[in-house]
């Protein structure tokens, strides 16, 4: 056996985002997952002022986030994207800690509010 030193935060040192109204840039490609009975769900990693992060968006709850990000929608509520894409694309949006309403112990990350972002700057 030999000595290890295992980072167990994950990723990234900062996973959480913060709360409130902020600029977000796309720092990777958007990973596609498959939650243990099936459905669908994806991981944004996110950069801000202040540290980079991720938020988890099922499809039900992108469509806003692709618009603003020039995504082709080709019907109503249906989106041509590609994940790899997205890097790089900047958006604002507003980020809110709320409680899970069977456990209050457990908070969920909810991101909504979605407007461009047209200054291609990087601030941070």
């Amino acid at each position: 056996m030999s000595r290890e030193i295992t980072n167990t935060k994950g990723k990234f040192a900062n996973q959480e985002l913060p709360e409130g109204r902020k600029r977000f840039i796309v720092s990777a490609p958007v990973e596609k997952k498959y939650g243990k009975k099936g459905g669908e769900y994806f991981i944004w990693t996110l950069q801000y002022d202040g540290g980079i992060g991720q938020q988890i968006l099922l499809p039900n709850m992108m469509g806003d986030l692709l618009r603003v990000l020039g995504c082709q929608e080709v019907e109503p509520d249906k989106y041509d994207w590609d994940t790899n894409e997205q890097e790089g694309k900047a958006f604002i949006a507003t980020v809110r800690l709320v409680p899970d309403k069977t456990d209050p112990k457990i908070v969920r990350q909810h991101m909504s509010d979605y407007a461009k972002d047209d200054d291609n700057s990087i601030p941070f």
